[in-house]
Order: C-alpha cells, then structure tokens, then sequence
C-alpha cells in the first residue's frame, strides 16, 4: 500500500539430473542486503527456471513470514492467476490460515 517493492524472488534454471541431484541448493537463498532498508531479495533454482507447486508454498511460507514482522495485525490480499502453482489447495489452507486473503484474476 505504500508503493514500494516488498520482496524480489528470482527463479533461476539449474541442470539435474535422472535422480533430481544437482550442484546448486534449492531451497531460497537470501541475497546480501545493499542497505538497511533495501528491500528483502532470494534466489532460487528449478529444473524449468520457473515457479512450480512446491516452491510457490516455500515462496508463500516466506511471503507470510515477511509480512508478519512488517505489519504485524494486518491481513495480506494476494492476487494470482489460474497458473496450477498457484492453485494449490494445501498452499493456500495454509497461508489462509495466517491471515492471507487470496484472490484469482
């Protein structure tokens, strides 16, 4: 609400292979911070360098986590489209739960 940018998360594609291994760790890197009021930013990795189901929930999980130290009391209104990641069931049960709103476009 306040025109600034809450958090960057850049998808990155990684190589695997037949047994899902690879040499980069999946899960959400936090990248170094330029300054104190930058804005949080994480890097992650998938086989496609696109967002799928199980890292949408992580990304969610995040997202909450973020928002909660930020704006403690106050419900998020998210806004996605009808991309499968983003339709979940477990994924939103759980940030619903948290005080979430979502929405579909």
């Amino acid at each position: 609400p306040n025109g600034s940018i809450f958090m960057n998360i850049y998808v990155l594609k990684a190589k695997f292979d037949e047994d899902g291994q690879s040499d980069v760790n999946f899960t959400l890197q936090p990248a170094t911070r330029v300054t104190r009021r930058s804005w949080p930013r994480y890097f992650c990795w998938t086989d496609t360098g696109f967002l799928n189901t199980d890292l949408f929930g992580r990304v969610m999980d995040l997202v909450a986590d973020e928002w909660e130290v930020r704006n403690p009391g106050l419900p998020l209104l998210l806004f996605g489209d009808q991309f499968s990641a983003h339709m979940s069931t477990e994924t939103l049960e759980r940030v619903l739960k948290r005080r979430c709103t979502s929405s579909s476009l």
